[in-house]
């Protein structure tokens, strides 16, 4: 098998059988899914560890604890639990840190200018920092790229093409939690690299952590799907308007790490309408999942 040239998909060479990126955490048994991370990434696996860990029984999160946590509030409902013992899971451990930079009076400030511009001023119910999981993903290898050549066609109306390779666009970072709405994922996605620590179960002293639900052959998929958009846009300036053909054969994800990226999360509420925020902990900026317009 080998990649779609979506990125989105591994694919049969001889059938066509695609096996998408939803499909390999559902369908896929456990020692397939060693397969499909074979294939997407070229250099070793991390090796699991065992992680104490705590299930929200009211919507479903998972949070990693530290061992001198004795109590919890679930940043997504904000059911409170006293911590006894916790389960201990096999997890991939976190290999870095991003400490929130952001104190809780700025991430508030931000929110009220949030809701000044509003129409029906909501108001905010509550502000609670959590760290979310991200896959960051380093790509290698290039991607095949070829134009048609406007001499060649006007001289014998063939498809000879200029061409070349284009490494792929990278580190891409992939938000490794389905509780986020996706125009909150760059609040936790687009973290300052430069700010990394290793990790130290310490920084969850004060703060919860959610542990990843995106597997990490699934992440890896999607960093290919979302370099491949960014190669594409940055190819496009020299295309000229030309028809410009990419071939993803020889791209890979190279190496990936589990990163704790900080981020506030806000509810607001007005008469008609909640809305859910997220601040990035380390840069201060704002994003808004917007409610669904009522028909």
């Amino acid at each position: 098998m080998a990649y779609a040239p979506d990125g989105e998909a591994l694919q049969c060479d001889h059938c066509g059988t695609r096996l998408g990126v939803g499909s390999s955490a559902a369908a896929v048994a456990p020692e397939d899914n060693d397969f499909v991370l074979a294939l997407a990434t070229a250099r070793g696996h991390a090796h699991p560890t065992h992680s104490r860990t705590l299930a929200c029984s009211a919507c479903g999160a998972h949070f990693l604890l530290a061992a001198e946590t004795l109590s919890l509030n679930c940043p997504y409902c904000e059911a409170v639990y006293t911590v006894e013992a916790g389960d201990v899971q096999l997890l991939e451990a976190p290999e870095a840190i991003v400490p929130i930079a952001l104190p809780e009076s700025e991430a508030h400030r931000r929110v009220r200018a949030w809701i000044e511009g509003r129409k029906q001023a909501p108001r905010l119910e509550r502000l609670l920092g959590i760290y979310l999981p991200v896959w960051l993903m380093e790509m290698g290898g290039v991607i095949d790229w070829s134009l048609p050549s406007p001499e060649r066609r006007t001289r014998v109306g063939g498809e000879e093409a200029e061409a070349g390779t284009e490494p792929p666009a990278g580190p891409i970072a992939i938000l490794a939690s389905h509780r986020l709405a996706p125009q909150l994922a760059p609040a936790a996605e687009d973290f300052d690299a430069g700010r990394m620590e290793p990790f130290d179960p310490s920084f969850l002293a004060s703060w919860p952590a959610e542990t990843y639900s995106l597997s990490l052959a699934d992440a890896a998929l999607r960093a290919r799907q979302r370099s491949l958009e960014l190669t594409t846009q940055r190819l496009a300036v020299r295309a000229h308007g030309q028809k410009l053909s990419l071939r993803t054969a020889r791209m890979v994800v190279d190496s990936y790490r589990l990163i704790l990226a900080p981020v506030w999360l806000a509810t607001v509420r007005s008469r008609e309408t909640t809305t859910e925020l997220a601040i990035n902990g380390s840069s201060g900026e704002l994003y808004a999942a917007s409610p669904p317009r009522r028909s």
